[in-house]
């Protein structure tokens, strides 16, 4: 049974590279011919940061966790982790896709 995240990507029909949206050709070849791709929105924390001045959207939201997820599909991503304690992430905690805000982008939680 599969179930749908609501999360999608851009996937290049010709060399299979996935790259979050938007973008209209493919950020490894050049490639214009490109496709949006459902994620299964599982992954895991590369690398991160505690933000404690946040800007914009999230300045109000201080200290948040800022990580780059590689998800299960490979694509690594900027993102926001609400939900997580700032004193106790660490790189390799498993993290899924919550939801996306319109000024900030994907919002991830623990998994």
């Amino acid at each position: 049974m599969s179930t749908s995240t609501g999360m999608k990507a851009i996937k290049c029909s010709d060399c299979g590279f996935i790259s979050p949206p938007p973008m209209s050709a493919c950020s490894s070849c050049g490639s214009d011919s490109v496709a949006e791709v459902e994620l299964n929105g599982k992954g895991r924390i590369y690398t991160y940061t505690v933000v404690h001045m946040g800007f914009g959207a999230l300045k109000d939201r201080t200290p948040y966790v800022l990580a780059v997820v590689e998800l299960d599909e490979g694509v690594k991503m900027t993102t926001v982790v609400e939900e997580m304690d700032a004193n106790a992430v660490q790189v390799g905690d498993a993290v899924a896709y919550h939801h996306t805000e319109e000024n900030i982008g994907p919002i991830f939680r623990p998994a």
